[in-house]
């Protein structure tokens, strides 16, 4: 494992863990979904913060209301749309206060 996949695993794991009693994001709130970067075709050498939210004019993450955590599924709701998106294409879920 790599430095940059040792932090994003810890970065997800505090992200999933801080202020969630269950252990899991926070359904029904506003979150930001932040992809992970070779999931999108990038990755490599490139250095990419965690919470950047648009990589060479593409945007890395969604927006949402977090609707539902499934075993391999993640749901968000934005703009009367719902995105499922597989749980191993996320980097982190980064609740909003």
């Amino acid at each position: 494992m790599t430095s940059n996949q040792r932090l994003a695993a810890a970065l997800l794991i505090v992200t999933l863990t801080v202020g969630c009693s269950s252990g899991q994001p926070p359904t029904g709130k506003q979150v930001t979904v932040q992809f992970r970067r070779d999931a999108l075709g990038s990755g490599g050498g490139m250095a990419i913060p965690p919470t950047t939210t648009v990589m060479n004019g593409a945007n890395v993450s969604l927006s949402g209301q977090l609707r539902e955590v499934h075993p391999e599924w993640v749901v968000l709701h934005d703009k009367g749309n719902d995105y499922w998106i597989q749980r191993e294409s996320v980097l982190l879920i980064l609740a909003k206060e």
